[in-house]
Protein backbone atom coordinates (compact mmCIF):
# COMPACT_ATOMS: atom_id res chain seq x y z
CA UNK A 1 0.00 0.00 0.00
CA UNK A 2 1.57 3.31 -1.07
CA UNK A 3 0.60 7.02 0.19
CA UNK A 4 2.78 8.66 -2.51
CA UNK A 5 -0.70 11.18 -3.15
CA UNK A 6 -3.69 11.46 -0.27
CA UNK A 7 -6.57 12.88 -2.46
CA UNK A 8 -8.37 10.17 -2.29
CA UNK A 9 -7.97 9.86 1.09
CA UNK A 10 -8.75 13.52 1.85
CA UNK A 11 -11.87 13.62 -0.57
CA UNK A 12 -13.15 10.59 1.81
CA UNK A 13 -12.54 12.82 5.07
CA UNK A 14 -13.89 15.88 2.95
CA UNK A 15 -17.43 14.71 2.37
CA UNK A 16 -17.58 13.10 6.08
CA UNK A 17 -16.71 16.78 7.26
CA UNK A 18 -18.66 19.18 5.09
CA UNK A 19 -21.78 16.35 5.70
CA UNK A 20 -25.24 17.95 7.07
CA UNK A 21 -27.68 20.58 6.22
CA UNK A 22 -27.25 21.36 2.66
CA UNK A 23 -29.22 24.30 1.29
CA UNK A 24 -30.76 24.75 -2.09
CA UNK A 25 -30.26 28.16 -2.43
CA UNK A 26 -28.45 29.56 -4.85
CA UNK A 27 -26.82 32.77 -5.52
CA UNK A 28 -30.10 34.39 -7.66
CA UNK A 29 -31.93 33.91 -4.55
CA UNK A 30 -30.12 37.00 -2.51
CA UNK A 31 -29.74 40.39 -3.91
CA UNK A 32 -27.46 39.60 -6.53
CA UNK A 33 -24.52 39.30 -4.32
CA UNK A 34 -21.50 37.06 -4.75
CA UNK A 35 -22.24 33.33 -3.58
CA UNK A 36 -20.28 30.43 -3.43
CA UNK A 37 -21.82 29.38 -6.08
CA UNK A 38 -21.98 32.48 -7.72
CA UNK A 39 -18.77 32.20 -9.72
CA UNK A 40 -19.13 28.52 -10.67
CA UNK A 41 -18.72 27.03 -7.27
CA UNK A 42 -21.19 25.19 -4.52
CA UNK A 43 -23.07 26.89 -1.66
CA UNK A 44 -23.46 25.13 1.16
CA UNK A 45 -25.57 25.27 4.06
CA UNK A 46 -25.29 28.97 5.68
CA UNK A 47 -22.47 29.56 2.47
CA UNK A 48 -25.24 31.26 -0.23
CA UNK A 49 -24.80 34.81 -1.70
CA UNK A 50 -25.92 37.84 -0.24
CA UNK A 51 -29.40 37.42 1.38
CA UNK A 52 -31.96 39.52 2.86
CA UNK A 53 -32.57 39.94 6.34
CA UNK A 54 -36.73 40.83 7.62
CA UNK A 55 -37.62 43.26 5.18
CA UNK A 56 -37.68 47.06 5.26
CA UNK A 57 -34.95 49.42 4.21
CA UNK A 58 -32.75 50.13 7.07
CA UNK A 59 -32.08 53.44 7.32
CA UNK A 60 -28.57 55.06 10.23
CA UNK A 61 -30.96 54.48 13.67
CA UNK A 62 -31.34 51.00 13.09
CA UNK A 63 -29.63 47.48 12.52
CA UNK A 64 -29.30 47.10 8.82
CA UNK A 65 -29.77 43.87 7.43
CA UNK A 66 -27.57 40.73 7.38
CA UNK A 67 -26.19 38.77 4.72
CA UNK A 68 -25.50 34.93 4.35
CA UNK A 69 -22.16 33.79 4.68
CA UNK A 70 -20.28 33.05 1.34
CA UNK A 71 -18.24 29.46 1.12
CA UNK A 72 -14.68 30.97 0.34
CA UNK A 73 -11.65 29.29 0.16
CA UNK A 74 -8.31 31.03 0.84
CA UNK A 75 -6.83 33.23 -1.25
CA UNK A 76 -3.50 32.87 -2.81
CA UNK A 77 -2.30 35.21 -0.62
CA UNK A 78 -3.45 34.37 2.67
CA UNK A 79 -2.88 30.86 1.20
CA UNK A 80 0.72 32.24 1.56
CA UNK A 81 0.63 33.72 4.80
CA UNK A 82 -0.94 31.00 6.42
CA UNK A 83 1.66 28.60 5.31
CA UNK A 84 4.47 30.90 6.04
CA UNK A 85 2.75 31.38 10.11
CA UNK A 86 1.82 27.68 10.44
CA UNK A 87 4.66 25.75 9.04
CA UNK A 88 7.32 28.58 8.28
CA UNK A 89 7.16 27.93 4.48
CA UNK A 90 8.16 30.19 1.84
CA UNK A 91 5.26 31.67 -0.73
CA UNK A 92 7.09 29.34 -3.22
CA UNK A 93 5.40 26.51 -1.97
CA UNK A 94 2.01 28.90 -3.30
CA UNK A 95 3.07 28.52 -6.49
CA UNK A 96 0.68 25.79 -7.43
CA UNK A 97 -2.18 26.78 -5.53
CA UNK A 98 -5.32 27.80 -7.44
CA UNK A 99 -5.59 31.22 -8.84
CA UNK A 100 -8.31 33.35 -7.54
CA UNK A 101 -11.53 34.38 -8.57
CA UNK A 102 -12.98 37.84 -9.09
CA UNK A 103 -15.94 37.99 -7.61
CA UNK A 104 -19.29 39.80 -7.87
CA UNK A 105 -18.43 41.84 -5.02
CA UNK A 106 -15.29 43.37 -6.58
CA UNK A 107 -12.63 41.74 -4.69
CA UNK A 108 -10.64 38.50 -4.96
CA UNK A 109 -12.38 35.63 -3.91
CA UNK A 110 -11.50 31.67 -4.71
CA UNK A 111 -14.81 29.96 -5.05
CA UNK A 112 -13.99 27.72 -8.10
CA UNK A 113 -14.25 23.57 -7.24
CA UNK A 114 -12.61 21.38 -10.31
CA UNK A 115 -10.87 18.30 -10.86
CA UNK A 116 -8.09 20.71 -11.43
CA UNK A 117 -8.49 22.57 -8.42
CA UNK A 118 -8.44 19.73 -6.03
CA UNK A 119 -5.26 18.44 -8.09
CA UNK A 120 -3.18 21.85 -7.84
CA UNK A 121 -4.19 21.51 -3.95
CA UNK A 122 -3.02 17.75 -3.84
CA UNK A 123 0.02 18.85 -5.26
CA UNK A 124 0.67 22.14 -2.58
CA UNK A 125 -0.14 20.11 0.27
CA UNK A 126 2.03 17.51 -0.91
CA UNK A 127 5.16 19.81 -0.90
CA UNK A 128 4.64 21.62 1.62
CA UNK A 129 3.45 18.01 4.15
CA UNK A 130 7.52 16.97 2.56
CA UNK A 131 9.03 20.38 3.65
CA UNK A 132 7.30 20.08 7.25
CA UNK A 133 8.81 16.53 8.34
CA UNK A 134 11.88 17.59 7.41
CA UNK A 135 11.43 19.79 10.10
CA UNK A 136 9.06 17.67 12.26
CA UNK A 137 10.42 18.11 15.69
CA UNK A 138 9.68 22.12 15.23
CA UNK A 139 5.89 20.95 14.91
CA UNK A 140 6.21 18.26 17.01
CA UNK A 141 8.18 18.26 20.43
CA UNK A 142 7.27 14.59 20.90
CA UNK A 143 8.94 13.29 17.46
CA UNK A 144 11.87 11.86 18.82
CA UNK A 145 9.74 9.41 20.72
CA UNK A 146 7.83 8.24 17.17
CA UNK A 147 4.47 7.00 18.74
CA UNK A 148 1.02 7.08 18.22
CA UNK A 149 0.69 8.88 21.48
CA UNK A 150 3.30 11.60 20.16
CA UNK A 151 0.47 11.47 16.86
CA UNK A 152 -2.20 12.22 18.71
CA UNK A 153 -0.93 14.85 20.34
CA UNK A 154 0.19 16.48 17.34
CA UNK A 155 -3.35 15.94 16.29
CA UNK A 156 -4.91 18.29 18.70
CA UNK A 157 -2.57 20.55 19.14
CA UNK A 158 -1.34 21.58 15.35
CA UNK A 159 -4.94 20.59 14.64
CA UNK A 160 -6.45 23.35 16.59
CA UNK A 161 -3.70 25.71 15.03
CA UNK A 162 -4.68 24.53 11.30
CA UNK A 163 -8.00 24.02 11.48
CA UNK A 164 -8.43 28.00 13.61
CA UNK A 165 -10.49 26.31 16.04
CA UNK A 166 -10.76 23.26 18.53
CA UNK A 167 -10.99 20.02 16.92
CA UNK A 168 -14.26 17.68 17.34
CA UNK A 169 -13.99 14.19 19.29
CA UNK A 170 -14.72 12.84 15.73
CA UNK A 171 -11.92 15.05 13.64
CA UNK A 172 -9.81 13.96 16.17
CA UNK A 173 -10.74 10.26 15.55
CA UNK A 174 -10.98 10.44 11.61
CA UNK A 175 -7.11 12.60 11.44
CA UNK A 176 -5.89 9.40 13.37
CA UNK A 177 -7.71 7.10 11.16
CA UNK A 178 -5.53 8.67 8.32
CA UNK A 179 -2.38 8.54 10.29
CA UNK A 180 -2.87 4.55 11.45
CA UNK A 181 -3.97 3.55 8.04
CA UNK A 182 -0.56 5.10 6.70
CA UNK A 183 1.26 3.35 9.69
CA UNK A 184 0.19 -0.12 8.27
CA UNK A 185 1.99 0.31 5.03
CA UNK A 186 5.63 -1.38 5.96
CA UNK A 187 7.91 0.90 3.84
CA UNK A 188 6.20 4.00 5.94
CA UNK A 189 7.73 4.87 8.86
CA UNK A 190 6.43 7.44 11.55
CA UNK A 191 7.78 10.38 9.89
CA UNK A 192 6.34 9.52 6.73
CA UNK A 193 3.06 8.13 8.76
CA UNK A 194 3.17 11.91 10.23
CA UNK A 195 4.01 13.13 6.37
CA UNK A 196 0.13 11.54 5.16
CA UNK A 197 -1.53 12.79 8.24
CA UNK A 198 -0.33 16.47 7.66
CA UNK A 199 -0.80 16.04 3.64
CA UNK A 200 -4.57 15.42 4.61
CA UNK A 201 -4.93 18.29 7.25
CA UNK A 202 -3.66 20.81 4.46
CA UNK A 203 -5.96 19.28 2.22
CA UNK A 204 -8.87 19.37 4.32
CA UNK A 205 -12.16 21.87 4.05
CA UNK A 206 -11.47 22.93 7.72
CA UNK A 207 -7.76 23.96 6.77
CA UNK A 208 -8.76 25.10 3.30
CA UNK A 209 -12.29 27.12 3.60
CA UNK A 210 -13.39 30.17 5.99
CA UNK A 211 -15.86 28.05 7.74
CA UNK A 212 -14.48 27.51 11.30
CA UNK A 213 -17.14 25.82 12.87
CA UNK A 214 -18.03 25.76 16.90
CA UNK A 215 -20.15 27.78 19.05
CA UNK A 216 -22.70 29.35 16.56
CA UNK A 217 -25.65 29.62 18.07
CA UNK A 218 -29.42 31.33 16.74
CA UNK A 219 -29.77 34.88 17.97
CA UNK A 220 -32.86 34.84 19.97
CA UNK A 221 -34.26 38.17 18.88
CA UNK A 222 -34.09 38.05 15.25
CA UNK A 223 -35.37 34.54 14.36
CA UNK A 224 -33.30 33.12 11.25
CA UNK A 225 -29.90 34.86 12.46
CA UNK A 226 -26.95 32.94 13.50
CA UNK A 227 -24.02 34.68 16.29
CA UNK A 228 -20.53 33.32 14.69
CA UNK A 229 -18.39 31.37 17.53
CA UNK A 230 -15.54 32.86 18.94
CA UNK A 231 -13.36 30.71 16.90
CA UNK A 232 -15.42 31.89 13.69
CA UNK A 233 -14.68 35.51 14.74
CA UNK A 234 -11.19 35.03 15.70
CA UNK A 235 -10.47 33.68 12.31
CA UNK A 236 -12.94 36.68 10.03
CA UNK A 237 -10.37 39.12 11.91
CA UNK A 238 -7.57 38.14 11.72
CA UNK A 239 -7.55 37.23 8.10
CA UNK A 240 -9.67 40.84 7.28
CA UNK A 241 -6.72 42.82 9.04
CA UNK A 242 -4.00 40.82 8.39
CA UNK A 243 -4.56 38.03 5.66
CA UNK A 244 -3.14 35.12 7.43
CA UNK A 245 -4.67 32.98 10.45
CA UNK A 246 -5.12 34.51 14.06
CA UNK A 247 -2.00 35.00 16.59
CA UNK A 248 -1.64 33.68 20.17
CA UNK A 249 -3.56 36.37 21.36
CA UNK A 250 -6.67 36.20 19.06
CA UNK A 251 -6.74 32.26 20.31
CA UNK A 252 -6.42 32.94 23.55
CA UNK A 253 -9.72 35.56 23.51
CA UNK A 254 -11.34 32.84 21.72
CA UNK A 255 -10.91 30.79 24.02
CA UNK A 256 -11.80 33.00 26.68
CA UNK A 257 -14.95 33.62 24.87
CA UNK A 258 -14.56 37.44 24.87
CA UNK A 259 -14.85 38.13 20.97
CA UNK A 260 -18.69 38.41 21.06
CA UNK A 261 -18.16 41.76 23.25
CA UNK A 262 -17.84 44.40 21.14
CA UNK A 263 -15.29 46.26 23.11
CA UNK A 264 -12.97 43.22 23.16
CA UNK A 265 -13.40 43.13 19.11
CA UNK A 266 -12.41 46.67 18.79
CA UNK A 267 -9.54 46.38 21.03
CA UNK A 268 -8.32 43.20 19.26
CA UNK A 269 -8.79 45.35 15.91
CA UNK A 270 -7.22 48.46 16.89
CA UNK A 271 -4.20 46.09 18.63
CA UNK A 272 -4.04 44.26 14.87
CA UNK A 273 -3.88 47.53 12.99
CA UNK A 274 -0.82 49.04 15.05
CA UNK A 275 0.95 45.34 14.00
CA UNK A 276 3.23 45.25 11.02
CA UNK A 277 1.34 42.74 9.53
CA UNK A 278 -1.57 44.89 8.90
CA UNK A 279 0.81 46.60 6.28
CA UNK A 280 0.09 43.74 3.86
CA UNK A 281 -3.80 43.95 4.10
CA UNK A 282 -3.21 47.74 3.40
CA UNK A 283 -1.38 47.02 0.41
CA UNK A 284 -3.44 44.36 -0.96
CA UNK A 285 -6.61 46.20 -0.39
CA UNK A 286 -5.62 48.97 -2.75
CA UNK A 287 -3.71 46.71 -5.35
CA UNK A 288 -7.39 45.52 -5.49
CA UNK A 289 -9.57 48.19 -5.23
CA UNK A 290 -7.73 50.41 -8.10
CA UNK A 291 -6.68 47.07 -10.19
CA UNK A 292 -2.92 47.89 -9.35
CA UNK A 293 -1.11 44.32 -10.55
CA UNK A 294 -1.84 45.42 -14.04
CA UNK A 295 0.57 48.09 -13.72
CA UNK A 296 3.20 45.23 -13.78
CA UNK A 297 1.30 43.41 -16.45
CA UNK A 298 0.64 46.35 -18.83
CA UNK A 299 3.53 46.63 -21.21
CA UNK A 300 4.05 50.14 -23.35
CA UNK A 301 4.63 50.75 -26.58
CA UNK A 302 8.72 50.14 -26.34
CA UNK A 303 9.35 52.98 -29.71
CA UNK A 304 7.77 55.58 -27.46
CA UNK A 305 8.32 54.68 -24.00
CA UNK A 306 11.42 52.55 -24.34
CA UNK A 307 11.99 53.31 -20.16
CA UNK A 308 9.08 51.38 -18.88
CA UNK A 309 10.73 48.62 -17.75
CA UNK A 310 9.70 45.85 -15.92
CA UNK A 311 11.64 47.33 -12.74
CA UNK A 312 9.75 50.17 -13.12
CA UNK A 313 6.80 49.14 -13.76
CA UNK A 314 7.01 47.19 -10.35
CA UNK A 315 8.73 49.79 -8.64
CA UNK A 316 5.52 51.60 -9.69
CA UNK A 317 3.14 48.76 -8.33
CA UNK A 318 5.25 48.85 -4.77
CA UNK A 319 5.09 53.06 -4.19
CA UNK A 320 1.22 52.82 -4.37
CA UNK A 321 1.21 50.27 -1.78
CA UNK A 322 3.85 52.18 0.32
CA UNK A 323 2.20 55.41 -0.17
CA UNK A 324 -1.12 53.54 1.23
CA UNK A 325 0.56 52.24 4.08
CA UNK A 326 2.51 54.88 5.08
CA UNK A 327 -0.98 56.92 4.96
CA UNK A 328 -3.39 55.19 6.78
CA UNK A 329 -1.08 53.13 9.09
CA UNK A 330 1.74 55.63 9.94
CA UNK A 331 0.19 59.40 9.24
CA UNK A 332 -3.91 60.48 9.86
CA UNK A 333 -5.19 57.97 8.30
CA UNK A 334 -7.61 60.36 6.58
CA UNK A 335 -9.20 58.95 3.41
CA UNK A 336 -8.46 62.40 1.96
CA UNK A 337 -4.86 62.14 2.70
CA UNK A 338 -5.00 58.25 0.43
CA UNK A 339 -6.30 60.90 -2.30
CA UNK A 340 -4.56 64.11 -2.11
CA UNK A 341 -1.20 64.06 0.00
CA UNK A 342 1.47 65.43 -2.31
CA UNK A 343 4.58 62.89 -1.47
CA UNK A 344 4.64 59.59 -2.11
CA UNK A 345 8.01 56.61 -1.77
CA UNK A 346 10.22 56.82 -5.24
CA UNK A 347 13.10 55.14 -6.66
CA UNK A 348 15.85 56.31 -9.03
CA UNK A 349 13.38 55.74 -12.18
CA UNK A 350 10.46 56.70 -10.36
CA UNK A 351 11.94 60.15 -9.83
CA UNK A 352 12.83 60.71 -13.49
CA UNK A 353 9.50 59.82 -14.34
CA UNK A 354 8.19 62.09 -11.72
CA UNK A 355 11.05 64.64 -12.98
CA UNK A 356 11.97 65.16 -9.02
CA UNK A 357 15.26 64.18 -7.27
CA UNK A 358 15.62 61.39 -5.34
CA UNK A 359 18.50 59.35 -4.20
CA UNK A 360 19.94 56.79 -6.39
CA UNK A 361 19.29 53.04 -6.83
CA UNK A 362 16.31 50.72 -6.39
CA UNK A 363 15.14 52.12 -2.77
CA UNK A 364 11.76 53.52 -2.47
CA UNK A 365 12.40 56.90 -0.76
CA UNK A 366 9.61 59.44 0.77
CA UNK A 367 9.49 62.11 -1.50
CA UNK A 368 7.43 65.04 -1.94
CA UNK A 369 5.86 65.62 -5.67
CA UNK A 370 5.09 68.62 -7.65
CA UNK A 371 2.02 69.72 -6.21
CA UNK A 372 1.00 71.31 -9.25
CA UNK A 373 0.95 67.87 -10.71
CA UNK A 374 0.59 64.78 -8.67
CA UNK A 375 -2.29 64.48 -5.83
CA UNK A 376 -2.76 61.39 -3.60
CA UNK A 377 -3.31 57.43 -5.08
CA UNK A 378 -4.68 58.42 -8.18
CA UNK A 379 -1.99 60.37 -10.04
CA UNK A 380 0.72 57.86 -9.68
CA UNK A 381 1.96 55.66 -12.03
CA UNK A 382 0.68 52.73 -11.01
CA UNK A 383 -3.11 53.51 -11.68
CA UNK A 384 -2.24 56.05 -14.45
CA UNK A 385 -0.84 53.11 -16.22
CA UNK A 386 -2.78 49.90 -15.04
CA UNK A 387 -5.86 51.78 -16.84
CA UNK A 388 -4.27 52.98 -19.92
CA UNK A 389 -4.05 51.58 -23.35
CA UNK A 390 -0.58 50.72 -24.71
CA UNK A 391 0.18 53.84 -26.76
CA UNK A 392 -0.44 57.87 -26.06
CA UNK A 393 -3.92 58.45 -28.14
CA UNK A 394 -5.26 55.16 -27.25
CA UNK A 395 -9.06 56.06 -27.01
CA UNK A 396 -9.48 53.38 -24.47
CA UNK A 397 -7.23 55.11 -21.84
CA UNK A 398 -9.99 57.61 -20.61
CA UNK A 399 -12.88 55.55 -20.62
CA UNK A 400 -10.79 52.62 -18.63
CA UNK A 401 -9.92 55.55 -16.33
CA UNK A 402 -13.57 56.66 -16.13
CA UNK A 403 -14.50 53.60 -15.98
CA UNK A 404 -12.74 52.43 -12.87
CA UNK A 405 -13.39 55.70 -10.61
CA UNK A 406 -17.11 55.26 -11.37
CA UNK A 407 -17.49 51.88 -10.40
CA UNK A 408 -14.48 51.74 -7.55
CA UNK A 409 -14.44 55.00 -6.45
CA UNK A 410 -18.25 55.65 -6.35
CA UNK A 411 -19.72 52.03 -6.21
CA UNK A 412 -21.70 53.34 -9.48
CA UNK A 413 -22.88 50.66 -12.11
CA UNK A 414 -22.27 51.62 -15.91
CA UNK A 415 -25.34 50.23 -18.16
CA UNK A 416 -24.29 47.80 -20.81
CA UNK A 417 -23.87 49.55 -24.19
CA UNK A 418 -26.76 48.32 -26.37
CA UNK A 419 -26.88 45.75 -28.90
CA UNK A 420 -25.63 46.19 -32.63
CA UNK A 421 -24.36 49.91 -31.34
CA UNK A 422 -21.48 51.04 -33.88
CA UNK A 423 -18.49 52.87 -32.25
CA UNK A 424 -17.87 56.53 -33.89
CA UNK A 425 -15.09 58.16 -33.37
CA UNK A 426 -14.88 62.64 -34.53
CA UNK A 427 -12.35 63.99 -36.04
CA UNK A 428 -10.24 65.99 -33.99
CA UNK A 429 -6.47 66.33 -32.90
CA UNK A 430 -6.83 65.03 -29.04
CA UNK A 431 -8.13 62.33 -27.75
CA UNK A 432 -10.75 64.16 -25.90
CA UNK A 433 -11.91 65.99 -29.19
CA UNK A 434 -11.75 62.47 -31.06
CA UNK A 435 -14.08 60.63 -28.36
CA UNK A 436 -16.44 63.41 -28.23
CA UNK A 437 -19.57 61.83 -30.19
CA UNK A 438 -19.26 59.58 -27.10
CA UNK A 439 -21.62 62.40 -25.44
CA UNK A 440 -23.23 63.58 -28.54
CA UNK A 441 -24.72 60.38 -30.05
CA UNK A 442 -27.56 59.53 -27.61
CA UNK A 443 -26.52 56.00 -28.28
CA UNK A 444 -23.61 56.79 -26.67
CA UNK A 445 -24.34 59.15 -24.21
CA UNK A 446 -25.53 56.85 -21.79
CA UNK A 447 -23.05 55.34 -20.64
CA UNK A 448 -20.07 57.64 -21.76
CA UNK A 449 -21.40 60.43 -19.65
CA UNK A 450 -20.59 58.46 -16.85
CA UNK A 451 -16.88 57.66 -17.80
CA UNK A 452 -15.60 59.97 -20.30
CA UNK A 453 -15.56 62.89 -18.14
CA UNK A 454 -13.94 61.11 -15.43
CA UNK A 455 -11.20 59.78 -16.94
CA UNK A 456 -10.59 63.28 -19.18
CA UNK A 457 -9.48 64.13 -15.94
CA UNK A 458 -5.81 62.84 -16.38
CA UNK A 459 -5.39 63.92 -19.94
CA UNK A 460 -2.38 65.27 -18.16
CA UNK A 461 -0.63 62.15 -18.02
CA UNK A 462 0.47 59.91 -20.60
CA UNK A 463 0.08 56.12 -20.36
CA UNK A 464 2.76 55.44 -18.18
CA UNK A 465 2.08 58.40 -15.85
CA UNK A 466 4.39 60.54 -17.50
CA UNK A 467 2.93 64.17 -16.91
CA UNK A 468 2.69 66.45 -20.24
CA UNK A 469 0.47 69.88 -21.18
CA UNK A 470 -0.25 68.90 -24.51
CA UNK A 471 -1.74 66.02 -26.32
CA UNK A 472 -0.83 65.74 -30.10
CA UNK A 473 0.88 69.00 -29.83
CA UNK A 474 -2.37 70.99 -28.61
CA UNK A 475 -2.86 71.88 -24.76
CA UNK A 476 -4.60 69.46 -23.04
CA UNK A 477 -8.13 69.89 -21.77
CA UNK A 478 -8.87 68.10 -17.96
CA UNK A 479 -11.91 69.62 -17.07
CA UNK A 480 -15.17 67.96 -16.40
CA UNK A 481 -17.76 66.86 -13.95
CA UNK A 482 -18.93 64.10 -12.36
CA UNK A 483 -22.44 63.35 -13.32
CA UNK A 484 -24.92 61.47 -11.85
CA UNK A 485 -24.82 61.57 -8.65
CA UNK A 486 -28.12 62.50 -6.29
CA UNK A 487 -26.08 65.09 -4.34
CA UNK A 488 -25.23 67.19 -6.94
CA UNK A 489 -23.55 67.91 -10.45
CA UNK A 490 -19.40 69.11 -9.05
CA UNK A 491 -17.36 70.57 -11.53
CA UNK A 492 -13.43 70.07 -11.41
CA UNK A 493 -10.49 71.39 -13.61
CA UNK A 494 -8.08 68.87 -13.45
CA UNK A 495 -7.39 65.41 -11.74
CA UNK A 496 -6.32 66.75 -8.84
CA UNK A 497 -9.32 68.74 -7.92
CA UNK A 498 -11.13 65.38 -8.86
CA UNK A 499 -9.39 63.42 -6.64
CA UNK A 500 -10.28 66.29 -3.74
CA UNK A 501 -14.17 65.94 -4.97
CA UNK A 502 -13.76 62.27 -3.98
CA UNK A 503 -13.06 62.75 -0.37
CA UNK A 504 -16.35 65.00 -0.12
CA UNK A 505 -18.93 63.96 -1.99
CA UNK A 506 -21.74 61.72 -0.14
CA UNK A 507 -21.59 58.65 -2.50
CA UNK A 508 -17.89 58.70 -2.66
CA UNK A 509 -17.42 59.08 1.18
CA UNK A 510 -20.42 55.63 1.41
CA UNK A 511 -18.61 53.35 -1.48
CA UNK A 512 -14.99 53.43 0.36
CA UNK A 513 -16.97 51.94 3.69
CA UNK A 514 -19.03 49.86 1.32
CA UNK A 515 -15.77 48.68 -0.23
CA UNK A 516 -13.72 47.73 3.45
CA UNK A 517 -17.21 45.85 4.13
CA UNK A 518 -17.12 44.17 0.80
CA UNK A 519 -13.38 43.51 1.13
CA UNK A 520 -14.02 42.36 5.12
CA UNK A 521 -17.13 40.13 4.90
CA UNK A 522 -16.22 38.31 1.28
CA UNK A 523 -20.02 39.82 -0.15
CA UNK A 524 -21.74 42.50 -1.15
CA UNK A 525 -23.35 45.23 1.51
CA UNK A 526 -26.69 44.82 2.58
CA UNK A 527 -29.26 47.47 2.41
CA UNK A 528 -28.17 50.10 5.19
CA UNK A 529 -24.87 48.51 6.32
CA UNK A 530 -22.84 51.34 4.84
CA UNK A 531 -24.88 53.65 6.29
CA UNK A 532 -24.47 51.85 9.67
CA UNK A 533 -21.08 52.00 9.30
CA UNK A 534 -20.75 55.72 8.45
CA UNK A 535 -23.09 56.67 11.77
CA UNK A 536 -20.76 58.20 14.30
CA UNK A 537 -18.14 59.30 11.32
CA UNK A 538 -16.80 62.38 9.73
CA UNK A 539 -17.85 61.45 6.11
CA UNK A 540 -16.08 64.59 4.85
CA UNK A 541 -13.10 63.71 7.11
CA UNK A 542 -13.07 59.78 6.91
CA UNK A 543 -10.15 58.02 9.23
CA UNK A 544 -9.30 54.85 7.19
CA UNK A 545 -8.73 53.04 10.39
CA UNK A 546 -11.70 54.04 12.03
CA UNK A 547 -14.11 52.45 9.21
CA UNK A 548 -11.78 49.11 9.94
CA UNK A 549 -12.76 49.54 13.19
CA UNK A 550 -16.71 50.22 12.69
CA UNK A 551 -16.75 47.40 10.00
CA UNK A 552 -15.36 45.01 12.54
CA UNK A 553 -17.92 46.10 15.42
CA UNK A 554 -20.82 46.37 12.69
CA UNK A 555 -23.68 43.24 13.02
CA UNK A 556 -22.71 42.19 9.79
CA UNK A 557 -18.92 40.88 10.64
CA UNK A 558 -20.20 38.79 14.00
CA UNK A 559 -24.16 37.63 12.30
CA UNK A 560 -25.20 36.21 9.70
CA UNK A 561 -28.32 35.01 7.69
CA UNK A 562 -29.38 31.89 7.67
CA UNK A 563 -29.97 30.60 4.69
CA UNK A 564 -33.08 28.78 3.59
CA UNK A 565 -34.08 25.48 5.33
CA UNK A 566 -30.35 25.91 7.34
CA UNK A 567 -30.52 23.93 10.57
CA UNK A 568 -27.63 24.60 12.77
CA UNK A 569 -25.71 21.43 14.05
Amino acid sequence: MKFRKTSTLVACFAIAACTGSVSERTATDGQGGDAAGGEGGNSFAGMAGQGRGDGGKAGTDVDPELGTLPLRRLTRWEYENTIKDLLGAPASYAATYPADDVSKHGFATATNTSELMVTAVGEASDALSRFATDKLETLAPCAASANDACAKDFIEKFGQRAFRRPLSTGEKQDLFAIYDLARKDPTLDFKNGMRVLLSAMLQSPQFLYHWEQGDERITSSAPGTARLGEYHLASRLSYFLWGTMPDAALFASAEAKKLGDGTELEKQARRMLSDSRSRGMVGDYFTQLLYLNAAVRNEKDSKTHPGWTLAVRSAALAESKAFAQDVVLDGDGLWRSVMTAGHSFVDENLAKLYGVTASKGAMLVKTDLPRDQRSGLLTQAAFLSATSGATDGALVTPIHRGETIRKRLLCQTIPPPLANIQSKVSSGVTTRERLSSHVSDPQCATCHSLMDDLGFAFENYDVTGKWRTTDNGKNVDSSGEIAGLDSGTPKFQNARELAALLTTTPEASECVVSNFLRYGLGRLETEGESKWVLKGLNSKELNVRDVLVKVVTSRGFSSRLLSQGEVLP
